[in-house]
Formats: C-alpha cells, structure tokens, sequence
C-alpha cells in the first residue's frame, strides 16, 4: 500500500516512545539506552539480560512508570527464568493495566494464546503484528495456534520471518517450528 513496515493503519497506536524503530528491530541494547527504566527492563528481559531487570522494575515502580510496561517486563523476566505461572499472571496485569496501548494489545493476546483461546488470540495478535511487523515473540505465539484453527490473517503472518536481530538458536527455532 506504500506504507512502511508497521504503517498500516490498525486498532493499536504505536508506543510512543523514542527509537521504537530500535526496539522493532530487536536492538535492545541500543534502544534502552534512551528508554525509561520500564522500557529498559522489558527490553533487556527479551534480549536475556535478566541480571539488569529487577532493579530496573524497581526504579519503574517507584517512579511511576508506565504500569503496563512494567507488567509486561516483569511477565518476561519471569518466562526467561522459567517461572511459566509467573509469566502468564505477568501477561494478564499487563493487558489490565494502565499504560501503552500496544503493550496491553500484546500481553492480552498471549495470555489468550497460553488459555487456547484462539479466536481472541489471533484477533489481538495480529493488531499488534500492525505495530511491530515481526515480533518474534507473537510469531511465536501465532504458531502454536493448530493450524485448522488459525485465520488467514495468521496463516499470512506466519509466511513472514521474524525481524530484526534474532539469536541463531531462536531463528533456528522458528525455522524448525514451522510445517
């Protein structure tokens, strides 16, 4: 349509935040070096980096940061240490809080995703996919979905590769993954 990746118009505003290009493409050490404290710790809880989070989500709590952010960093710090529980009450605060609307759309779409809800699910999914076209996280959500149970929204989703920086294992992963 002549749009850039992610310009399609859709229900999910973009984050407002500076550099959501460097966080589109996975570059998450540069992108937090500009990001509020909640911003940085979702950022290196997704690049791995999981020593930084904790204190980060402190600084954001008592600072008042964004309150959805926040959720979503500590639902993802719970995933990468293997706290699964953890991750999906993460997931549903996040998708309750107040706070960026992009955010909430994809923490309520992979809380879907864990409780097989399919339909609200990919509905959820697929608005975030709008914003951040690629984010392996969702993909990787979309791909469980049995595939006679996914949309054509989700089956054209999952044609696409993931974006940005991708760790070898996670490409190989979602490579492997597919049918």
């Amino acid at each position: 349509l002549g749009l850039p990746a992610g310009g399609l118009p859709g229900p999910v505003p973009a984050p407002g935040v500076r550099h959501w290009e460097l966080f589109q493409a996975r570059r998450f050490g540069e992108f937090a070096r500009s990001a509020s404290p909640a911003w940085q710790a979702l950022a290196f809880a997704l690049l791995g980096r999981l020593d930084q989070v904790p204190e980060l989500l402190r600084q954001a709590e008592a600072g008042g940061d964004d309150a959805a952010v926040t959720a979503f960093a500590r639902g993802w710090l719970a995933r990468r240490q293997g706290r699964y529980g953890s991750w999906f009450a993460g997931m549903v605060a996040a998708a309750e809080a107040e706070g960026d609307p992009w955010v909430r759309t994809t923490a309520r779409g992979l809380a879907a995703a864990a409780a097989k809800r399919w339909g609200p699910c990919q509905r959820d999914l697929l608005a975030s996919l709008r914003v951040a076209p690629g984010f392996l996280e969702v993909l990787e959500a979309l791909a469980e979905i049995p595939p006679g149970r996914r949309s054509r929204g989700s089956e054209l989703a999952l044609r696409g590769a993931p974006q940005g920086q991708v760790r070898e294992d996670r490409w190989a992963a979602w490579y492997l993954a597919q049918e």
